[in-house]
């Protein structure tokens, strides 16, 4: 049986601006290695409303959709397929290419694409949403809230994805202490925190610096992390007890959120979302358990 006559129906999105080569040379590769499988291509042009460009394939019959580009752009794409019956294929061009990495997708261009027109493995991705919006890697309140903001293109550039490294180390000279109220499926927590993460991937912007142990993005549960502290002192042996593995070191506070994730601040602070600023706190997330499918390598 032809590949056409399995019924696939691939739309392609891609990010010209993202990370590795131009976007004519990854439009060739790409289309060279799906030949054979109904594939089309989209180029994400700057203000586009990207979920209903999908929303429209996926009316006109597209059963798969490929994200081409970066965290951003799989985080998007990901985005407009949460509940729906199409299934997510990953080509990372980007510079810390999160999810990829977390599933093991191969961030060879040729190889990924190969990995997609195989489709021996489906694994079923976990989500957050926040009223009609989904998010698939980390939600970050306090100090890491901003810190990626502060990484120049020359440095990204320069670096690729060492540039995380140099950012964390940044983010240690940054106190900024909140009073944090989190209400885990229904369980109550106060704190002080300097900085909060709400996570679906253990990898902290680069391996092998992680956020914690065991964090995957297909285990039916979201991970909060809080680093806690009010001093300067306990915030950077806090960021230090992360970034050298020392999980279970005091100053960091491990949750498993299954169903909701509500949470306050004092004072009032901003949120970024799958690298994106999406407002203030407060904050309220509900648990999407394996709301995603998504084309990964076969298991050994």
């Amino acid at each position: 049986m032809s590949d056409h006559a399995s019924g696939r129906r691939l739309l392609v999105v891609l990010n010209p601006r993202a990370g590795i080569g131009s976007a004519h040379y990854l439009r060739e590769r790409i289309l060279d290695e799906l030949r054979g499988l109904d594939a089309r291509l989209h180029y994400i042009t700057e203000g586009e409303d990207l979920r209903r460009v999908i929303g429209e394939a996926l009316e006109a019959g597209v059963t798969e959709v490929v994200a081409a580009g970066g965290d951003g752009t799989v985080s998007s794409v990901a985005g407009a397929l949460a509940m729906k019956d199409a299934t997510l294929g990953i080509i990372p061009t980007g510079t810390a290419n999160m999810l990829a990495r977390e599933l093991g997708i191969p961030l060879s261009v040729t190889l990924a694409a190969r990995t997609i027109k195989k489709r021996e493995h489906i694994v079923r991705l976990d989500t957050m949403s926040a009223g009609d919006r989904h998010f698939v890697y980390q939600v970050v309140v306090g100090a890491g809230a901003e810190w990626t903001s502060d990484i120049t293109k020359a440095e990204k550039e320069l670096l690729g994805r060492s540039v995380y490294a140099l950012a964390r180390l940044r983010l240690l000279t940054d106190h900024r202490p909140l009073r944090v109220t989190l209400t885990i499926d229904g369980r109550r927590e106060c704190m002080w925190v300097n900085q909060l993460f709400i996570t679906n991937a253990g990898i902290l912007g680069t391996d092998p610096l992680r956020l914690g142990r065991g964090i995957r993005p297909d285990d039916g549960k979201i991970e909060v992390i809080a680093m806690r502290g009010r001093t300067r002192m306990e915030y950077i042996e806090s960021g230090l007890d992360m970034m050298l593995g020392n999980f279970g070191g005091p100053g960091l506070r491990y949750f498993d959120a299954r169903k909701e994730i509500v949470l306050t601040t004092e004072p009032e602070t901003v949120i970024k979302a799958d690298g994106e600023f999406i407002g203030n706190t407060p904050l309220k997330l509900k648990v999407l358990p394996g709301a995603v499918r998504v084309i990964a390598p076969g298991r050994p």
